[in-house]
């Protein structure tokens, strides 16, 4: 496992990526519906 050192650092970024963007499709899905106001506009 320790043959390729740059395998654990992609792996470790795209764990982290998938939820980033479940939880910003949540957030847009939520702002469509009117359950949250968005932070940004008001």
């Amino acid at each position: 496992m320790a043959d390729h050192p740059g395998a654990d650092a992609a792996s470790i970024s795209a764990a982290l990526r998938w939820p980033l963007v479940v939880v910003e499709q949540l957030l847009s899905d939520l702002e469509q519906q009117g359950m949250i106001a968005p932070p940004t506009r008001h």
